[in-house]
């Protein structure tokens, strides 16, 4: 079973007025030792987005032959000044060192946002197409480059358009996103559709991946802000073959 932290919640127990309430009714339900809880592996995705007592809770419910797994990102860490304690304490670590997700190309372009050199994954192996940094005047004439550039793509890899997705690093009401998709002739969805283009914010779309990603919405100016450089290197990260800023 697939589920988000909230959702188990709600499913293990009764929602009460709100999400905040409810993980706390939550977490006292899993201190008691006699309350049911019927899962006996966990696997954690986006573990640096989980607050300490979700895991260490958790984490405690789980038996002696049951399997409780956390994956996660220090790099992505954009919710909390760093990792909660619980990973930090972890009595086993596993480092992944083998990105397998994107193209040299893009890795190092993700990696070079963060200003880092060293404890770099080892990279695909698979050299692939350079990001590309493009400017435009309005959003008529970026609309326009943006067509003709999905169409080529769709043509000459035949997937589906789902497979491309425009994020914003600002908020959608921020964002030239709105007046972009005025202009254009293709179809856009807040969701992966098949079908239609998948539009996101930089944090909505944090954890999902597509083949053709576009960011919009740089700002120069922000890239000082640690925050900010992590947000970018995450969008970044999310391209699988070609990446457009």
């Amino acid at each position: 079973k697939i589920l988000t932290f909230d959702k188990l919640c709600t499913e293990s127990i009764r929602f009460n007025d709100t999400y905040e309430k409810t993980r706390l009714d939550f977490l006292e339900y899993l201190l008691e030792d006699n309350n049911l809880f019927v899962y006996t592996d966990i696997i954690v995705d986006e573990g640096q987005d989980f607050e300490n007592d979700w895991l260490e809770y958790l984490a405690e419910k789980i038996p002696e032959d049951g399997c409780f797994y956390v994956f996660y990102d220090q790099q992505q860490c954009l919710y909390f000044e760093d990792v909660n304690k619980w990973i930090k304490q972890a009595p086993c670590k596993i480092t992944l060192f083998i990105n397998c997700r994107n193209t040299e190309a893009i890795a190092k372009t993700a990696y070079g946002t963060l200003g880092i050199n060293k404890k770099q994954p080892i990279l695909s192996g698979i050299e692939g197409e350079q990001p590309e940094l493009i400017s435009f005047e309005d959003a008529k004439e970026f609309s326009s480059w943006m067509d003709k550039e999905v169409n080529k793509y769709l043509i000459e890899t035949k997937v589906d358009k789902n497979s491309v997705a425009l994020i914003t690093m600002n908020t959608f009401e921020n964002s030239i996103i709105p007046e972009v998709i005025k202009f254009s002739k293709l179809s856009f969805s807040e969701r992966k559709e098949k079908g239609f283009i998948c539009i996101s914010t930089a944090r909505k779309f944090k954890g999902l991946e597509a083949d053709l990603v576009i960011i919009t919405d740089l700002d120069w100016n922000k890239l000082n802000n640690e925050i900010y450089r992590k947000l970018f290197y995450t969008t970044c990260s999310r391209a699988k073959h070609n990446l457009f800023i």
